[in-house]
């Protein structure tokens, strides 16, 4: 029933303003607004990274310029310590290929 109610009614988390939301691109543009730039999002990721909460640091990395080689690599590199610090064999798959490939641009 639970995947029938998803097909037709969609995922539903109790937030409304996760209910058909804007893309990954749009949302991204709007944060990098609000603070200023895209290099912004990053500097505030790497500063999130060094105290350790490699968790959060993903959020503002993920939505900073992707075609900038310094906020990809700074990105990578997140990435790679999230692999490092994994237990879980798929969650380490996943971190090891985002430390792998670039943003991709459709998103």
């Amino acid at each position: 029933m639970r995947n029938v109610w998803r097909l037709y009614g969609g995922w539903y988390d109790g937030d409304p303003a996760r209910l058909e939301p804007p893309t990954d691109r749009s949302l991204a543009a709007e944060v990098a607004g609000l603070a200023g730039a895209a290099s912004a999002l990053a500097d505030r990721g790497k500063q999130v990274a060094e105290t350790g909460d490699l968790r959060l640091a993903c959020q503002p990395v993920e939505r900073a310029a992707p075609s900038d080689g310094a906020v990809q690599e700074l990105r990578s590199g997140i990435y790679r310590e999230r692999h490092q610090g994994e237990r879980s064999l798929m969650a380490k798959g996943v971190f090891s290929s985002a430390a792998a490939q670039p943003v991709p641009a459709d998103r």
